[in-house]
């Protein structure tokens, strides 16, 4: 039986790491920096895992370099401050603000690791000591922003070369803070600065398509190199790295390396000027211009033997030194992501097309990336056929190609190529079952079927396919496809808001399914019933009978268009993302949304799963790609193993309250957060003997936090009359108990007294009015007890009555006037009022004398007068007894209260 699924949490993020700027590698070749936004990304080579980065305020970053001696990572912001890392510890060691007065963009640093050029947009350049923390010198001339910087790796020359955009090289001497030459050798943006290991050599390159040898000893141009590319890098090389055969280099010949707008590295000898080997690493789409750089940096790296290019799409290529064989990429921004899916063996690659007309395949266990050129726009659809490792894609160059991924070696080759649509092909569905055909949907409107032959492993050709059958679909663009699992049908929807069903064989229509309020996204077959699954734009999703076309089910709870849909666990659950960047999980059955996941920060185009359903991948307009893990299992088992741990110490503490040991029952009570189970057990120490000295006692030997704990529970029964006694009981002994300065600390006093406020004083209110009632039964009882035969002491009696109580029209408290005392009585000394009261009652109350005349009338009156006396004595006693037990409480709380609260 399937498994419905509960949860997904978040298992790996493919995101940006690298935006703009240049990078930088350490020295021992393990980790590469790259500039992100408003960070400084560390990743791990081998891996290609991000595993730092560095950043401290929401500025952006504009510039950053690592130290030679491979100890310091120093950033520059936008902010005009400068922070110095020790990147290996990841610590901040100081940071501080430049004299610069706008961003920097180029830095430099000495072979010592001393000396730090920092060039800005002001036209200026400042060199600091980093170890004696100042600046040492100001050096102003240039007429544009500074483009480049180099120090001389001759330490006995303390020189600085610059570069602007004035085309101007200049040439500082550091002893004297003086501009000791300056050259207009260059007719467009200087690029790149290089010295040789001994200093005495420096070569430049710019966008005007030169290479300027420097000889730095006489400060002049030794020789300009025409290479006919606008460059970008220049590599001086040894040629020993290199292969003499392939490259059919000379010895003792000098070699230098270029990069720049054509996406080649080429082989230059310097003797002669001769490009003795050249190799495309970067493919131009077709709406790149040609003034743009393909290339925008190179490097060589003596550890890991390898070249390293950066391409104006912000992808690294690691190159080797044979053949500029590309050896491993990364891409370091994916921009919007359209679609993705799985392929290969047990799902070990994943697809992901972006708004590129380059297709990135990653290796899941590496992440290694490899990228497919082919398209000359945009990719929008991949199809995948696992069995036959073959996927489909189309694009807004109205192509559709058809791919073969190798899975022994991993490559990926185009082997068929169909062109037939005038519009850019917006969806394309490979055959689920033998891979036999492909149909496409384009903006034209049309539908197309393209068969696929067999395709040979020994067949190097790249086939050209053949539409077999075509027809007008839809009225607007067609958004997506799919095929039944048996592959006789063919689902269709576009943005004229409907979805249709088509035969196979021909291509005939079988069926409209309308209801949509909006343009249809997405369409999808049920993997076991006759049934269709569709995504709109108007927020909804919808299942349609195959039976009659007609909706059988909507689901409500996107706020925004539903760009994607499928089955899962066996047709029985949905996944759906939108516009709204949110995943939702649904289950069919009772129409419900079990899980909503907004971990993405822009529209989510693409979602997938693994054959297995245990992982769920999305892609999204932020340029990330989230792998979520199925948890279902686990929460399940963590669910079990957490009611059975609840179970245990509910008897545990069945245990501990029947032992009477309160004191640590209480505290299993409060961990298990369950205030009835505390109340019972406050309960049950007030019952015992001196109960509430036994409660004190308890109470003084808990912990600050299970008091707080207390208190809070404390107000939730504080609502209710039947247990406001015991939770007045607690409030007093702790307020008595701790010092207003020690309540302050407890984290949840505020709300704590909130909440206890408006209901102590009601029960207060309350008290007050039982005491009331009682006084004036006392007062008419006294009164009646007085009233003789004599008419004047009648009156006298009832006016001393009155003046015995008087009952205060405020309703705070009741005052007593007695004669032996002219002081007033507080709420503090209710106690000793209901005291007094009594002895006057009992001094007062007496029984009428009556006439002789009618001895059998007077004694039965005196029997029901005796009879009445009992009852209001027993009432009296009862109300007494509350008034009493509760008075003293009420009266504490409001005190305390009362105080700095």
């Amino acid at each position: 039986m399937t498994q419905l699924k509960s949860s997904f949490k978040v298992d790996t993020k493919l995101q940006a790491f690298y935006t703009e700027g240049k990078i930088q590698i350490d020295k021992n070749g393990d980790f590469m920096f790259c500039g992100c936004g408003q960070k400084v990304q560390m990743i791990d080579i081998k891996s290609s895992n991000l595993v730092a980065s560095f950043s401290k305020e929401e500025e952006i970053v504009t510039n950053f370099i690592l130290s030679p001696d491979n100890e310091y990572l120093i950033v520059a912001s936008q902010n005009l401050l400068l922070r110095q890392w020790h990147w290996r510890e990841r610590k901040l060691v100081r940071s501080w603000r430049t004299s610069h007065r706008t961003p920097i963009v180029s830095m430099a640093m000495d072979k010592t690791s001393t000396l730090l050029a920092t060039g800005s947009t002001d036209l200026t350049i400042k060199v600091w000591d980093i170890v004696q923390e100042h600046c040492t010198h100001d050096l102003t001339g240039h007429k544009g922003v500074i483009c480049a910087m180099e120090f001389n790796p001759d330490k006995s020359r303390l020189q600085l070369v610059s570069a602007s955009d004035d085309n101007l090289i200049r040439i500082w001497d550091l002893m004297t803070s003086t501009c000791v030459s300056e050259i207009s050798a260059h007719y467009s943006t200087v690029t790149s600065l290089i010295f040789t290991p001994d200093g005495n050599t420096m070569y430049s390159t710019g966008r005007d398509s030169v290479v300027i040898t420097w000889n730095m000893v006489e400060l002049k141009v030794s020789k300009t190199l025409p290479v006919f590319e606008r460059l970008e890098s220049i590599i001086p090389v040894n040629p020993d790295i290199l292969d003499y055969d392939i490259f059919k280099l000379q010895d003792h010949s000098t070699y230098y390396i270029t990069a720049g707008n054509k996406g080649n590295l080429s082989i230059y000898q310097h003797d002669n000027g001769k490009c003795v080997y050249s190799k495309k690493l970067v493919t131009v789409d077709g709406g790149k211009s040609e003034d743009e750089q393909v290339i925008t940096q190179a490097l060589y790296h003596p550890i890991l033997k390898q070249f390293i290019v950066v391409t104006y799409d912000h992808n690294i290529i690691l190159a080797d030194t044979q053949d500029f064989t590309i050896q491993k990429q990364f891409a370091g921004y994916m921009d919007e992501v359209l679609d993705l899916q799985f392929i290969g063996k047990d799902d070990s690659h994943i697809i992901v097309i972006t708004n590129s007309e380059k297709i990135k395949v990653y290796e899941r266990s590496s992440w290694k990336c490899q990228i497919l050129t082919g398209h000359t726009d945009i990719v929008l659809n991949i199809s995948v056929h696992k069995q036959s490792a073959l996927f489909a894609s189309s694009a807004k160059d109205s192509t559709i190609r058809v791919w073969k991924f190798d899975e022994d070696i991993g490559n990926i080759t185009c082997v068929a190529i169909a062109s037939g649509h005038i519009q850019a092909v917006g969806a394309v569905c490979l055959a689920k079952t033998k891979a036999d055909f492909v149909i496409s949907g384009s903006e034209d409107n049309t539908l197309k079927k393209w068969e696929l032959p067999a395709l040979d492993e020994s067949r190097k050709d790249v086939v050209t396919l053949k539409a077999v059958a075509t027809d007008i679909a839809h009225e607007k663009d067609i958004n997506f496809i799919d095929i039944s699992p048996n592959d006789k049908f063919i689902a269709t929807c576009s943005l004229d808001k409907t979805a249709k069903i088509w035969r196979e064989s021909d291509l005939s229509l079988l069926g409209v399914m309308r209801g949509h309020r909006r343009g249809v996204w997405c369409i999808q077959f049920s993997p076991v019933d006759q049934c269709v699954l569709t995504g709109s734009a108007d927020s909804t999703i919808k299942i349609w009978s195959l039976q009659d076309f007609s909706c059988v089910k909507t689901f409500e709870g996107h706020s925004a268009s539903v760009l994607r849909t499928m089955f899962i666990s066996n047709g029985m659950q949905i996944l759906s993302c939108g516009a709204d960047g949110v995943l939702k999980l649904w289950t069919i059955k009772t129409n419900e949304c079990i899980k909503s996941y907004d971990d993405h920060n822009g529209k989510i185009w693409a979602l997938t799963t693994n054959t297995a359903e245990n992982t769920v991948v999305t892609g999204a307009a932020d340029s990330t790609v989230i792998f979520w893990k199925d948890v279902t299992e686990e929460e399940r088992e963590e669910t079990l193993k957490i009611q059975e741990d609840l179970i245990l110490k509910e008897q545990q503490l069945s245990n501990l309250i029947q032992k009477k040991k309160y004191l640590k029952a209480l505290s299993l009570a409060i961990t298990l957060e369950q205030p009835y189970k505390v109340l019972s057990i406050i309960k049950a120490i007030l019952k015992e003997n001196e109960g509430i000295r036994e409660l004190e006692i308890t109470l003084s030997k808990l912990q600050m936090y299970q008091v707080d704990a207390i208190l809070r529970f404390a107000v939730t029964w504080n609502t209710n009359s039947k247990h406001c006694q015991e939770a007045q009981f607690i409030i007093g002994v702790i307020f008595n108990s701790f010092s207003p300065n020690q309540l302050i600390e407890f984290p949840n006093i505020q709300s704590t007294l909130e909440g206890l406020l408006s209901y102590t004083d009601r029960h207060f209110k309350r008290m007050n009015r039982l005491l009331q009632q009682s006084m004036f039964v006392d007062y008419t009882w006294t009164c009646m007890g007085r009233i003789d035969d004599n008419p004047s002491q009648s009156i006298e009696a009832m006016e001393e009555g009155e003046s015995d109580f008087v009952i205060s029209r405020k309703g705070s408290h009741i005052e007593a006037n007695h004669n032996n005392s002219d002081s007033e009585s507080d709420g503090s000394d209710s106690e000793n009022e209901l005291d007094d009261m009594s002895r006057v009652k009992k001094d007062t109350v007496k029984t009428p004398h009556k006439p002789d005349s009618d001895s059998d009338s007077s004694s039965e009156e005196s029997d029901m007068e005796v009879t009445d006396l009992n009852k209001k004595s027993k009432f009296q006693k009862e109300v007494k007894n509350t008034v009493k037990e509760n008075s003293p409480i009420v009266h504490v709380t409001r005190n305390m209260l009362k105080k700095q609260w």
